[in-house]
């Protein structure tokens, strides 16, 4: 399945070095973050990173166990993000959620 990042939660599967283009059709538009879930990294040794469209760091997950959901909430707040990038997505995909 390709990236979905025309609903919520947006599905991403495919690590890239350039920003995401997301629903208003730029690579900058405001998102008010919820919560990433990595799903099914399938290695102890594989990595994650999210970042925003500017390459500033959202979130670096390293799974624990093998097969293992990880996920960061970002409470009642959010955490709002210019744009959406993801370089290192190792295996799994993220579903992002938006407030």
């Amino acid at each position: 399945m390709a990236d979905d990042l025309g609903r919520n939660p947006l599905y991403i599967d495919t690590a890239s070095a350039t920003a995401k283009t997301l629903m208003d059709g730029t690579t900058t538009m405001k998102l008010k973050i919820n919560q990433i879930v990595w799903v099914q990294p399938t290695s102890d040794n594989d990595e994650c990173e999210v970042q925003q469209a500017n390459g500033d760091q959202i979130y670096k997950f390293d799974p624990a166990t093998a097969n293992e959901n990880q996920t960061i909430r970002f409470g009642t707040k959010g955490f709002w993000s210019k744009g959406l990038k993801v370089p290192t997505l190792d295996s799994g995909h993220l579903l992002v959620f938006l407030m």
